[in-house]
């Protein structure tokens, strides 16, 4: 399964669209806060149906946001907590988005805030970053049998 892991456009709904035009195998679209109307905007312009998985939380900037802070969803026998970070303090390191995996019984975060692209595993916790969306970077996630893979893009 792919993932088209998107975080932080910052009102740039261009590049959103621009990515997911880009990548039409992607099974799921997640976008990871700052930016959800951007987010809105793509889906509609890339006319995104059912037939593709989409998940959103909301993140520091998403001001009188209804999507939910967290979420955690399993994608090919991995538990993911997906989230902003802010609340996590990822800025600060990963120690905090570590223990809500923990807390949540994830075998892996998916976060942005920080606009750093990242991936890397801490205490069998996978933790990945797409980057800022708006400096046009992101991240295919490859989840097969319970493990995860981020291939050269």
């Amino acid at each position: 399964m792919k993932l088209l892991v998107l975080s932080d456009s910052h009102g740039h709904d261009e590049q959103l669209v621009s990515i997911i035009w880009e990548h039409p195998e992607a099974d799921a679209l997640i976008f990871l806060g700052d930016g959800e109307r951007d987010f809105d905007t793509a889906l509609f312009a890339c006319r995104i149906g059912n037939d593709k998985i989409v998940c959103q939380v909301r993140g520091n900037c998403d001001l009188a946001s209804r999507e939910p802070d967290k979420i955690v969803r399993t994608f090919g026998g991995v538990s993911f907590l997906i989230t902003h970070g802010h609340e996590q303090n990822a800025k600060l390191g990963v120690w905090g988005l570590i223990e809500e995996a923990k807390k949540q019984h994830c075998n892996a975060v998916l976060y942005g805030h920080t606009h750093r692209q990242s991936f890397l595993e801490r205490e069998g916790i996978t933790l990945i970053n797409p980057g800022s969306a708006r400096e046009g970077r992101y991240l295919i996630v490859e989840v097969s049998d319970g493990k995860v893979s981020v291939p050269e893009q």
